[in-house]
């Protein structure tokens, strides 16, 4: 997902893309026997520091000057959340705890 991310066309999709390497990451860590507090922990202080480095960069660019746009940063779109690491974090847990919940479609055995 990541790579494919990189490779999009969407400046917000590139700009992403770092944390569905920080989710495999994270549950590749778990796999290998981490704890899972201190896992997700230091990915989420990754992507923080992440974000504020790429958010640092959209600031700085150009201005748009003129326009409904005027005064956005040519880059708006790369700006990320710091908070969108919550949806893979809950993503995680649900993945590690099987959902906690049986499947809505009937299957056939």
């Amino acid at each position: 997902m990541e790579e494919r991310a990189y490779k999009s066309l969407s400046g917000a999709d590139v700009a992403q893309a770092p944390l569905f390497g920080y989710t495999a990451d994270m549950l590749a860590c778990i796999a290998r026997g981490k704890a899972v507090k201190a896992t997700v922990e230091l990915f989420r202080k990754k992507w923080e520091a992440y974000c504020v480095l790429n958010n640092a960069k959209v600031e700085e660019a150009p201005k748009i000057e003129f326009g409904p746009m005027a005064g956005q940063s040519t880059i708006h779109y790369r700006w990320v959340s710091p908070e969108s690491f919550r949806g893979h974090e809950s993503l995680v847990k649900k993945i590690l705890t099987g959902f906690d919940r049986p499947p809505k479609v009937k299957v056939k055995t």
